[in-house]
């Protein structure tokens, strides 16, 4: 038992930041969410900062946070339990997962190590593009997810790790972000962490971390699902060289795209992010690329509208314009 209170039932997964169990609360007899956060990883009063911020949040496209607690010097947090498949998978099939190559927590000169093994595989083995996409789902997904990242952002925060795994479809749909480990006060600088596939090119560096590197992220997301396949590909220290100098391939022109969804994706992974839409725009320019036909969905209107449940907070209605088209 930990804390006196939670019974640990299944592992369902570990990472750079922690270990997450599915528990049972003895004091509500209900299954959630427990994660062990590693020692040594982060700044205990920004943690408990960041905790504070976002566990009074409540939005249908953000994982609930319950509690935080220490027990034996250990930190955890316990928060909604989200059953489903990752993002990618729901909508294109299985994958191999095998780009899923994650950077520890770490300051900028300690990078070259930690990616110095490792590699990504090439673009045509990550995932087979269904015979036909479907589109309005698609829409419908990624509308959800911008409506998500935006009630983040409005935070002060950023998550830094927008990632198949990291976001979750039930079997109802509803699109929730999990994962907050590697999420920071907006404008932080010195960290470097992440996932090198998903990673926006400043978010290597140690740059100020901004929604933008979350932008960026979620158009990489987009981009995979409309072409089947990642566009990066290679060891893990290339792709990161190439991040730097390289822009990822327009999807502009290709046929069977949308080309709204293509004018989307395309500005949002520019390689410099002053160039990609920012702020508000960025959320705006999103749910307007988004929405086209799945305007017709009220269930994917109804995710997008809700306003998220903190004062001073106003629901996104930018970033659903590009994505309903």
């Amino acid at each position: 038992m930990i804390g006196g209170r939670y019974d640990i039932r299944s592992h369902l997964g570990s990472g750079g930041m922690g270990v997450v169990y599915e528990v049972v609360d003895r004091q509500s007899d209900e299954a959630i969410a427990l994660k062990m956060l590693r020692r040594g990883n982060g700044d205990p009063q920004l943690i408990r900062r960041e905790f504070r911020s976002l566990a009074g949040v409540t939005h249908p496209n953000l994982v609930q946070l319950y509690d935080l607690f220490d027990d034996e010097g250990v930190v955890y947090l316990t928060m909604e339990l989200v059953r489903g498949k990752d993002l990618v998978s729901e909508l294109c099939g299985d994958r191999s997962g095998a780009h899923d190559m994650t950077l520890p927590d770490s300051s900028g000169h300690q990078v070259g190590a930690a990616i110095s093994q490792g590699s990504l595989p090439s673009a045509t083995t990550l995932v087979n593009a269904p015979p036909a996409l479907d589109i309005p789902r698609i829409r419908e997904r990624f509308l959800q997810l911008a409506s998500g990242l935006y009630a983040l952002h409005r935070c002060g925060l950023v998550h830094r790790d927008i990632k198949p795994q990291n976001v979750r479809v039930t079997d109802e749909g509803r699109v929730v972000i999990l994962d907050f480990g590697l999420a920071t006060m907006a404008g932080l600088v010195g960290s470097v962490a992440g996932t090198v596939a998903y990673m926006a090119p400043e978010q290597s560096e140690g740059a100020p971390v901004r929604a933008s590197g979350d932008w960026y992220s979620f158009g990489i997301l987009v981009h995979e699902v409309l072409t089947g396949s990642s566009p990066w590909s290679g060891s893990s220290r290339d792709v990161l060289r190439r991040k730097q100098t390289e822009a990822v391939p327009l999807l502009q022109g290709r046929a069977g795209i949308p080309e709204d969804l293509a004018v989307l994706v395309d500005a949002l992974v520019r390689r410099n992010p002053e160039e990609r839409p920012a702020g508000h725009e960025s959320s705006n320019g999103s749910a307007a690329g988004l929405r086209g036909h799945a305007d017709r969905r009220h269930a994917a209107r109804s995710s997008l509208d809700s306003t998220p449940r903190w004062r001073g907070a106003r629901s996104s209605v930018g970033a659903s314009s590009a994505i309903s088209s």
